[in-house]
């Protein structure tokens, strides 16, 4: 539903755009500052990005978020055959703290003599994501005395391909699709704290590869474009 919901909005805002090329663009400016409001309803962050044009045809873009919700994999167990989590009990979908960066350039068809980067282009970029989420130790469907912390280290590329074009006034809108490659790491740290009568605290930390996958991307912008 979500993702049927994020196509609709996305074709909503490419027939927009469509309408608003036609128009002439009478400003100049070479630096946006971006908003990415999708991205805080479905993959918990807030977005914002920020592109500069280098030179004629081709721009930088660096974006950075603020994690606030995230997806953390659920190992089976930490010490074998002492400590188990029950099957339906995990920390798959957590409340997080963290940042992702990601940085590329862009390369606009046909932008030679470009008063504002719009039109077409080519985005690859690269990206770094952090976070971390804390979860109370679960054994037998019994919460025990300790906690467990998870953190999360993700790299990655990706190709993307967009239109970008003035909205309204110094409004641009970007909608764009692409591809990628992720990698993802996971270091968790259990302590417990046993009962009265119970053996001694128990500390243990590792640190694992989760997995290594294709990423496909899918999203809109709303920038303010202004000058040097």
């Amino acid at each position: 539903m979500k993702r049927a919901l994020l196509i609709i909005l996305i074709l909503f805002s490419a027939a927009l755009s469509t309408v608003a090329q036609d128009s002439t663009i009478r400003f100049n400016a070479k630096q946006i500052i971006a908003f990415y409001p999708f991205n805080t309803i479905l993959p918990g962050e807030i977005l914002l990005g920020y592109e500069r044009i280098m030179k004629p045809g081709v721009s930088m873009d660096i974006d950075l978020s603020w994690i606030y919700h995230d997806i953390f994999v659920c190992s089976e167990g930490f010490v074998p055959g002492k400590l188990l989590f029950d099957e339906d009990v995990g920390y798959d979908d957590s409340p997080a703290s963290g940042i992702k960066l990601q940085a590329g350039y862009r390369r606009y068809r046909n932008n030679e003599k470009m008063q504002v980067p719009v039109g077409f282009y080519i985005n690859p970029q690269i990206l770094y994501k952090y976070s971390k989420t804390t979860e109370p130790i679960i054994v037998n469907s019994q919460v025990l005395q300790g906690e467990l912390d998870v953190w999360k280290n993700v790299a990655g590329v990706k190709l993307l391909f967009g239109i970008q074009s003035v909205l309204s006034g110094r409004f641009l809108i970007n909608y764009y699709g692409g591809i990628g490659y992720r990698v993802i790491f996971q270091k968790e740290r259990i302590f417990l704290d046993p009962f009265e009568g119970q053996e001694p605290d128990y500390e243990d930390s590792f640190c694992y590869l989760v997995s290594h996958s294709p990423t496909f991307h899918l999203g809109v912008s709303i920038g303010f474009a202004f000058r040097k």
